[in-house]
C-alpha cells in the first residue's frame, strides 16, 4: 500500500516500505510519489534561486546606482572646483592689474607731474626749506629772498655740501 503522507518525506522509511511490498504496481505508485515530492522540492529549488537571482540583480543595480550618484557627486565637485580656480585666476590677474597701476601711479615722476599740472605745485626754494636737527633740536633756517649775496652763498654752500 501507499505510504502514510506523514512519512512521505521521511526517504529512509519509504525504502522500508518498498522492500515490503508485493506488486509492480505499488512500487511504481511509491516511486511517482517519490519523484513527485523530489519535483516539488527541486521547484522550491529552483523558486528559491530565481529569488536569490532576483535578489542579487537588485542588489547589483542598487550598488550601481549608489556608485553612479557618488561618481556625479565627485564630478560636481570637481567642476566647482574648476569653476573657483578659474575666478581665482581672475582675482590674481585682476590684482596683478591694479598693483602695475597703482605702481604706475606711485611713481615718483608720475606724482610730480600731476602735482605740477594738476595742482598747480612747485619745487620749493631755499628760502622755503626747513631743516631740523635729528638731535631733538628743532632750527628753523630761512634765507631772505631778496639778498642776491644770501642767494650767492647758498649756491655755493650746496655746491660745496655744507648745509
Amino acid at each position: 500500500m501507499i505510504a502514510n503522507k506523514a512519512y512521505a518525506y521521511d526517504l529512509e522509511v519509504e525504502k522500508k516500505e518498498v522492500e515490503y511490498l508485493p506488486n509492480k504496481r505499488d512500487f511504481r505508485l511509491i516511486k511517482n510519489t517519490v519523484k513527485k515530492l523530489q519535483s516539488a522540492s527541486s521547484i522550491k529549488a529552483k523558486k528559491k534561486s530565481e529569488l536569490s537571482l532576483v535578489l542579487s540583480v537588485v542588489a547589483m543595480f542598487a550598488m550601481f546606482i549608489i556608485l553612479s550618484y557618488r561618481t556625479n557627486i565627485i564630478s560636481e565637485k570637481n567642476l566647482e572646483l574648476q569653476r573657483l580656480a578659474i575666478k581665482a585666476d581672475n582675482v590674481n590677474a585682476v590684482l596683478a592689474t591694479t598693483e602695475v597701476n597703482v605702481s604706475r601711479v606711485i611713481d615718483k615722476d608720475t606724482v610730480e607731474t600731476y602735482a605740477k599740472q594738476q595742482l598747480g605745485m612747485q619745487k620749493p626754494d631755499k628760502s622755503q626749506l626747513v631743516y631740523i636737527n635729528s638731535n631733538y633740536e628743532t632750527k628753523v633756517e630761512s634765507v631772505n629772498e631778496g639778498n642776491i649775496v644770501s642767494k650767492v652763498v647758498d649756491k655755493l654752500k650746496d655746491i660745496i655740501g655744507i648745509k
